[in-house]
């Protein structure tokens, strides 16, 4: 009996789960699960937990990456994170405070809504302030030619959470409301909440709390047609919200969604949304992070789980290709998509002096500047990618009686890892009821033949697989059961 790795859909009754009730440390695939790599840092660190990061192309073709934490912001130079902070006043993130950036010509802005929005060209020394008569703003974004920031505070209005402003056409430096340079603002009507997030484009879709807003340009004396598209739904983690092609991708207080154009359709009803929610620390929303693995077709939500102090510690995963889901054991800060910024030998040798102890081959793309990647920073505050050793990954079937023994007693007495590569170990799991508690028996190895030997003599029958050293791919088990008289 042939039992395959399907999909992680551990909202579901375990007896006939059809899918997997874990799929941990692995990437979901269009067949089963793929290995995860485990972050291998390459810069210096910054001096504290890192509350944002980007890159970006310049026109030069040249690939550029930005990070602040609470008191600094940073520009990556070859494998140095180079204070760039301001030099007219220091920065000063609040606790739930974090840094958004956007790439407008060949500048990047920066804003914590704490301190004045900042600007810096690519390839700059010290950011400083974007404009005097800018607002303040917890996100940001570029739409057509405008820079749009949401969640406000300018010094008439104060706080204005819903409100939504816009610079003057193709100036970042001008805010004053006039029907000439088109700046302007709206505030969105309705109980949406604060705004959440902003993603740019052609149209911006605009996050709320409780309401998704599309934001059309229409040209002066209007500028943006905003029209609601969803009402008591809208984003529970303001950097939950990520864009792949055309659709959009956002966490909402029932579970993950994705939209394109106008429509929100469910992607983890039925298999991950209440795990989820459930294990999310919800005090520390603004710690959750979104990025894309580009080649795997994968995007992953970086988060806090209730057993952590904050800090992230899992990801869960979701192959938009194959609509599977995995999760991950992750100690780490936040998650961003990276352009690879080129680093010279000297620059190789600074990381470290022996290259043949270098964390990639000299020949790996990491070095070579432009390449998208998934990058992280780790707990020590330092840039990395998703390139280093495989973690050891568990994959658990769901509860299942052997075909054929169906309401019966059976004897499971060998388990065949289908899986190419790696080292393999069986654990199994059995009751006799579906009111007992599992029990589960100790780590079998597979022998030369790879094959493992068990014995879980139950009515109900559970297969944990653990993978360890790497491997190519997991599809699933093969099992031998016979049955066996009542007890």
């Amino acid at each position: 009996m042939i039992i395959p790795f399907g999909d992680y859909t551990p909202d579901l009754p375990v007896l006939g789960n059809p899918g997997a009730t874990t799929a941990n440390n692995v990437l979901p695939a269009i067949a089963g699960y793929l290995p995860l790599s485990d972050i291998a840092p390459i810069s210096t660190a910054l001096t504290a937990y890192c509350r944002g990061a980007f890159s970006a192309v310049g026109s030069d073709g040249n690939s550029r990456s930005f990070a602040g934490d609470a008191t600094d912001l940073y520009r990556l130079v070859g494998i140095t994170q180079t204070n760039t902070s301001s030099t007219a006043a220091a920065y000063s993130c609040s606790a739930d405070s974090y840094w958004e950036f956007a790439k407008f010509d060949d500048r990047v802005l920066a804003t914590n809504y704490d301190d004045n929005i900042q600007a810096m060209a690519l390839d700059g020394t010290a950011f400083g302030d974007l404009s005097a008569n800018a607002p303040k703003a917890r996100h940001i974004s570029i739409v057509r030619d405008f820079v749009m920031v949401g969640n406000t505070y300018d010094g008439v209005d104060g706080a204005v959470p819903n409100r939504v402003r816009w610079s003057g056409l193709d100036d970042d430096t001008t805010w004053t409301v006039s029907p000439t340079t088109q700046a302007d603002y709206q505030d969105l009507q309705g109980n949406g909440g604060w705004v959440q997030s902003i993603i740019g484009g052609e149209r911006a879709y605009i996050f709320q709390e409780r309401a998704i807003w599309l934001a059309t340009y229409i040209g002066s004396p209007v500028v943006f047609q905003f029209d609601k598209i969803e009402d008591a739904r809208g984003a529970l983690c303001p950097r939950g919200t990520i864009q792949v092609g055309p659709s959009v991708f956002y966490i909402s207080n029932d579970g993950f969604y994705q939209i394109n154009g106008g429509q929100s359709v469910p992607i983890g009803a039925g298999k991950v949304d209440k795990t989820f929610i459930n294990d999310l620390n919800h005090n520390y929303l603004y710690r959750v992070t979104a990025a894309a693995f580009p080649e795997e077709k994968v995007i992953a939500w970086s988060y806090p789980s209730n057993s952590s102090d904050g800090t992230p510690d899992k990801l869960i995963m979701y192959n938009w290709v194959s609509q599977k889901w995995a999760t991950a054991n992750l100690n780490h800060e936040l998650l961003f998509r990276a352009m690879t910024v080129g680093v010279t030998l000297d620059g190789l040798d600074a990381i470290n002096s022996d290259l043949d102890a270098l964390p990639f081959s000299l020949d790996s793309r990491v070095w070579m500047g432009g390449n998208l990647n998934l990058a992280a920073f780790d707990t020590d505050h330092k840039l990395g990618y998703f390139t280093g050793d495989a973690l050891d990954a568990t994959i658990e079937t769901g509860e299942f009686q052997p075909q054929g023994l169906e309401g019966l007693r059976s004897e499971i007495t060998e388990v065949t890892s289908i899986v190419d590569g790696g080292t393999h170990t069986v654990q199994m799991g059995s009751r006799e009821t579906q009111a007992a508690t599992i029990a589960w028996g100790g780590l079998a190895a597979e022998n030369a033949s790879g094959i493992t030997e068990v014995r879980s003599n139950a009515r109900y029958h559970r297969v944990r697989q653990m993978i360890s050293g790497g491997f190519t791919s997991a599809t699933g088990i093969l099992i031998n059961g016979r049955k066996v008289g009542a007890r």
